[in-house]
């Protein structure tokens, strides 16, 4: 697909676009701005690919796709069916409608009303992406092969995999022969950045680019290097007006492309002193990237982008990459609440436990995530007594009352960790384990009548393992990941958050 055919009416746009429903032939032209929020460039764009012909009923998620070709041609991409490492998100929705968002939070699918005649468990799930040009995870729809009497809508929000254009994103879902077909009429919001289409029945979907930037890495450590590729890959239509994901992307064919790093052209950087590195060597559509000598303190991920110019309009691709350090330090602090609310029955004690750890984490060349230095908890677990929660009717002229003993208390233990660059994610995936608790402090129970102890009884300490997925950062000095709260109930909260320091660049 050589882009330069692409260009049938460029349109600017800052607004869903409308879309074409499975079934119509056709795509949906529109104009993107060019790049990431790191580029700062503006591009008009070229026309969207437009995958021509019906949404067939899907393919069998989870089993495996039959060999050979599909569409009419061995140019057809067929590759295995994704794999699932994580629960997927799940709801019942009936006849009213509603939506479910991925595990990721990326893909929201809205089920409007009648599209269903019954109850039902719609699942979303994150799964590998096995299809060429594919971006970022794939997304298993569950129950699959359902369908549905009124187009369901699906809105994708990329986060760090948008390596291309807007204009030159399509969706695709995966046949039972392992082929991924493209789905008509999907339209980019370059405001909201956000792509939206629609779809009659569930299977596994990916979204992928027809024009992109890759690399083999996301990921650098200060002064390597990375070849970023400028590919392209043609839809591949069938007899029937279906459009199919190619297998084999190729270099782009239509000149070179001007390259710049956070939006500076690269004539314009000083490599000895560029904070953010630079594209030194260009070769063709290959240009090579050099990270900086130390982390910068903003701008991380750092982006790469190559600009694409026809005469007087332009497409910016962009490949967002994160720099990191080979070592840093972790503080990692923890916070337990019991309340009153929720507290089904019998009664219990509310309080609010909070305490901290740390330890260092070393990358080795693969960014594989080992652990050191654990510590002691920082600071002695402070336990805040709030008060009695009775729900059952007490004696009258009961009193009880509660104390706790802190130095019984142990609110975080890390002994291991393990992660590594999620490239997929497209961050720093740090994972403690062997030993992250959460508990219940233990706290002494007195209970009165008439003034007379009638009961003094030593509650233990109830521990037990956190379900605990670990923590995401983009790898700068001082970046902290986002607050994640592993156990979540009706009266009992767990809270952790982290922060990263820079110990060895």
């Amino acid at each position: 697909m050589n882009i330069r055919t692409l260009r049938r009416g460029l349109i600017w746009t800052l607004s869903i676009l409308a879309l074409g429903a499975a079934g119509c032939s056709g795509g949906t032209d529109s104009a993107g701005t060019g790049g990431s929020a790191q580029t700062g460039g503006a591009g008009a764009g070229a026309g969207a690919v437009g995958a021509a012909g019906a949404a067939a009923t899907g393919g069998q998620a989870g089993t495996t796709p039959d060999t050979g070709g599909t569409g009419g041609t061995s140019d057809v991409a067929v590759t295995a069916v994704g794999s699932q490492s994580a629960a997927p998100s799940t709801t019942t929705i009936g006849p009213n409608g509603g939506t479910v968002t991925s595990p990721d939070q990326r893909l929201v699918v809205s089920i409007p009303a009648g599209a269903l005649s019954a109850n039902t468990t719609i699942g979303v799930a994150n799964i590998t992406n096995t299809a060429p040009g594919g971006m970022g995870s794939a997304f298993r729809l569950t129950p699959n092969g359902q369908t549905f009497a009124v187009p369901v809508t699906l809105v994708y929000t990329p986060t760090g995999e948008l390596d291309t254009d807007p204009t030159q994103v399509g969706l695709a879902f995966q046949t039972t022969a392992g082929s991924w077909q493209l789905v008509p009429g999907i339209a980019a919001d370059t405001t909201a950045g956000t792509f939206t289409s629609t779809t009659t029945h569930f299977t596994d979907y990916s979204y992928v680019a027809f024009l992109q930037l890759t690399a083999d890495s996301s990921a650098l450590f200060v002064g390597q290097t990375e070849t970023l590729h400028v590919v392209e890959s043609d839809p591949v239509p069938d007899a029937s007006g279906n459009s199919y994901v190619a297998a084999n992307p190729h270099p782009y064919s239509g000149g070179t492309p001007s390259w710049a790093v956070n939006g500076v052209l690269t004539g314009d950087i000083n490599a000895a002193g560029a904070t953010y590195g630079y594209v030194g060597t260009v070769n063709g559509t290959d240009g090579v990237y050099t990270a900086p000598a130390h982390l910068p303190s903003s701008g991380n991920p750092v982006a790469v982008s190559a600009t694409i110019a026809f005469g007087s309009s332009s497409v910016t691709l962009v490949k967002n990459i994160h720099l990191l350090a080979h070592q840093y330090h972790v503080t990692l602090s923890y916070e337990h609440q019991d309340t009153c609310a929720g507290m089904a029955q019998g009664g219990g004690a509310e309080f609010d436990l909070v305490t901290s750890t740390s330890f260092d984490i070393t990358l080795d060349s693969d960014f594989n995530v080992t652990g050191s230095n654990f510590a002691d908890e920082i600071d002695p677990p402070v336990v805040q007594t709030l008060n009695w929660c009775p729900f059952t009717t007490p004696v009258p002229g009961e009193e009880i009352t509660d104390s706790y003993t802190p130095d019984q208390t142990h609110g975080i233990v890390v002994s291991a960790v393990g992660g590594n660059f999620d490239q997929t994610r497209a961050q720093l995936h740090v994972i403690p384990n062997g030993g992250m608790v959460s508990d219940f402090p233990a706290y002494e129970q007195v209970v009165t009548l008439a003034g007379m102890v009638v009961s003094d009884t030593i509650v233990p300490e109830d521990r037990s393992t956190v379900d605990f997925t670990g923590l995401f950062f983009d790898g700068k000095d001082g970046d902290t990941a986002p607050v994640y709260a592993p156990v979540a109930g009706s009266f009992s909260t767990v809270t952790i958050g982290a922060k990263l320091h820079v110990l060895q660049e």
